[in-house]
């Protein structure tokens, strides 16, 4: 295709199934005809799909600049926001919100007041918010919802108070405060990836912790020295438990505004008002929860506020109760700060912390470590903050992925040594106590077939990087074809598997010995 497609080609492409999420990502090579198209449609509803994606490509600053220089005449947006067609003002105002241009103030406002069909009004009252500009801040604090007149309003209702609260909040000055710890025991639940709540049971506990509650993937701690707690590095989240077994309902939910409040004011300097957003986990219409219960949680004091916020409420629902928490994103969580830069199949620390306990009781103080697919760098300098190792090696094939590597190496303060090549070329002088890797799993990186003659080779270089007696412990999707490589390979064992969950995908942790031959 060329670098910018037709009018036609883009018309072909919105009435075809997927056809707007390709042009979505064709980005700038899409704007002019979707332009155009808007300027001149055959039809109301191709004015309406030009408006809709339009709106979604403006979102990127370099179509937002490109539409905002084509419509620097805003006679077509503005027919298109008083057209007779309800959704294309709809669509007319998103898109002149997404321009973020503080000129179209005026005519959303005027539009605002003059519009009579509710599901039109909450797009017009958010393109305000986004405008932003004393006279979009006018015309939201002067406006008032108008009520529900039957049950089949009600839904409107809501979008339209939700809309009006988020477009008023943006408008506010920047609302921040500083974390001053907790001021006395405090209950925090600790999140650990699948089938490793022992690892971090037994990490908590050798800081001096006891975990009062495990359940799940869970520990439930009591702590006023959160700082200690945060030592732990083999948990992904925290999160302050406000309520257990509620109805999920945004009453219900809104009746413990007060304990979050509170909560906030304990840990927090200054006073009210403090800003959050909403995090639903349910098997419902999270969307419409959501915005039912910020309305009644919102006020002065207390404000839904998705663009930036203090703190995160989380409602994790089962059936028809739910479990209420709060996330804080005022304290700074310093464990992983060493992490300057990460590949996109980049392992979580949390998650190489949690694999390399699991494998502790085969590894030992002072190990020479290998890991020969080393990406990040992530899994050798979690294994060097473990204990104590006399040497850590990383080799990776990409020269990008070894200078990330030892960027990150240096800022978590890990003497390490990393070197560009082909790990299967990779002649040890002496050999390693210990290989590790996150290895590549197939889909994300690299491919099946790759893989085999990856896996094949690394199970033959084991016998030649190993000491006798040593350990790896290797972290993959493709388990299957790695122990069977194993298995095939004379002088090794396969001492143990289990597997987890990262990100949908379910990858097994395989630990293998080097014997006698």
């Amino acid at each position: 295709m060329n670098d910018e497609i037709t009018k036609q080609e883009l018309t072909e492409l919105l009435c075809s199934h997927a056809g707007t999420e390709r042009l979505i990502r064709l980005g700038g090579q899409a704007v002019r005809p979707a332009c155009e198209l808007f300027a001149k449609p055959e039809s109301p509803k191709q004015a309406v799909s030009a408006a809709a994606l339009l709106a979604r490509l403006a979102k990127r600053s370099s179509c937002r600049s490109e539409i905002n220089r084509f419509f620097s005449d805003r006679s077509a947006l503005l027919r298109a926001l008083k057209s007779d067609v309800p959704k294309l003002r709809k669509n007319a105002a998103r898109l002149l919100g997404a321009l973020c241009c503080e000129k179209d103030a005026s005519a959303l406002a005027e539009a605002l007041l003059t519009e009579n069909t509710r599901f039109v009004r909450p797009s017009i009252i958010l393109a305000l918010g986004s405008v932003g500009g004393p006279v979009a801040e006018q015309a939201l604090k002067s406006y008032r919802v108008p009520p529900s007149l039957d049950e089949s309003q009600t839904k409107h209702h809501a979008e339209e108070s939700f809309a009006l609260k988020s477009a008023v909040s943006k408008l506010l000055p920047d609302i921040s405060h500083v974390f001053t710890g907790l001021k006395d025991k405090t209950e925090i639940e600790l999140r650990a990836h699948a089938g490793f709540v022992r690892q971090l049971s037994d990490e908590i506990e050798e800081l001096g912790f006891f975990p009062r509650q495990i359940s799940g993937e869970s520990i439930l701690a009591e702590t006023d020295d959160i700082e200690r707690l945060f030592k732990a590095r083999s948990f992904y989240e925290a999160l302050f438990p406000v309520a257990c077994g509620i109805p999920l309902s945004a009453k219900a939910i809104a009746e413990y505004k007060g304990n979050c409040m509170d909560f906030l004011s304990r840990v927090h300097d200054g006073g009210p008002p403090y800003t959050y957003r909403l995090e639903i986990k349910a098997d419902t219409d999270r969307g419409a929860l959501a915005k039912e219960t910020a309305v009644l949680l919102d006020s002065e004091g207390f404000i839904n506020s998705p663009s930036g916020y203090e703190a995160e409420l989380r409602v994790e629902a089962s059936r028809s109760t739910c479990d209420l928490f709060i996330k804080l994103c005022t304290f700074e969580d310093k464990r992983f700060a060493y992490r300057l830069r990460a590949l996109p199949a980049s392992i979580k620390p949390s998650m190489a912390s949690a694999l390399l306990r699991y494998a502790r009781h085969r590894l030992k103080i002072g190990a020479k470590v290998l890991d020969p697919c080393c990406g990040s760098g992530t899994m050798l300098i979690e294994r060097g903050m473990l204990c104590p190792c006399s040497e850590l090696t990383g080799l990776d094939i990409s020269g990008y992925a070894v200078g990330i590597s030892r960027e990150n190496s240096r800022a978590a303060n890990i003497k390490a040594k990393f070197i560009r090549m082909n790990c299967l070329d990779f002649i040890a002088k002496q050999p390693f106590d210990e290989v590790i890797s996150n290895l590549p799993f197939g889909n994300r990186v690299g491919s099946h077939a790759g893989n085999k003659l990856l896996y094949g080779g690394l199970a033959r270089k084991l016998t030649e990087w190993l000491a006798p007696g040593g350990t790896a412990v290797f972290y993959t999707m493709e388990h299957n074809l790695l122990k069977k490589c194993i298995i095939g390979t004379k002088g090794l064992k396969l001492l143990s598997e289990t597997n987890t969950e990262a990100g949908g995908l379910l990858p097994h942790l395989i630990i293998i010995q080097r014997i006698s031959d």
